[in-house]
């Protein structure tokens, strides 16, 4: 069974690789830092077992999305995550990660990396539990949601269109 005490029991994986997010600059208007953003999420979804693809993009960020497979008899889970963030790079340099008083601060640590590190913990624990479930799941990691989204769009709607 897992319960909220078992992520309470130990952060530190979760934290560490949320502060490895938010130093990885994104912001939206710059391609390859979101693409690098897109690289570091990619290798996390694998390292957790998942089929990942990449949805290149000419413009924006690539698109990352990560799949584990279920019974393809039931509709999909799809949960929807962000990479790109408003801030500009070199925000970091003035305004470091930091970790005070049991919070961590920095560029896109609430909207949205943290989101993507608690996703990748739950799974980690649902897999350590065998508990991953009968459905597959999909996550789609998009590189422009600051912006309207108008690149990942198509994606967005392919993949609600499989829950």
């Amino acid at each position: 069974m897992i319960s909220i005490d078992s992520f309470k029991s130990d952060t530190s994986e979760m934290v560490s690789l949320l502060k490895h997010l938010a130093e990885a600059e994104s912001p939206t208007t710059n391609k390859a830092a979101v693409d690098h953003m897109g690289a570091i999420v990619a290798g996390e979804m694998e390292r957790l077992g998942a089929h990942v693809e990449i949805d290149r993009q000419a413009e924006a960020g690539n698109n990352v999305i990560a799949r584990w497979q279920g019974d393809s008899s039931l509709k999909n889970i799809v949960l929807l995550f962000h990479m790109d963030t408003v801030y500009p790079v070199g925000t970091v340099e003035h305004q470091p990660v930091l970790e005070k008083d049991g919070a961590l601060f920095g560029s896109g640590v609430l909207d949205m990396k943290g989101g993507i590190a608690i996703f990748a913990e739950a799974v980690k624990k649902l897999r350590e539990a065998g508990l991953m479930g009968k459905r597959s799941l999909a996550a789609l990691f998009t590189s422009d949601e600051e912006t309207g989204s108008h690149h990942s769009r198509a994606q967005i709607e392919r993949l609600a269109r499989e829950a």
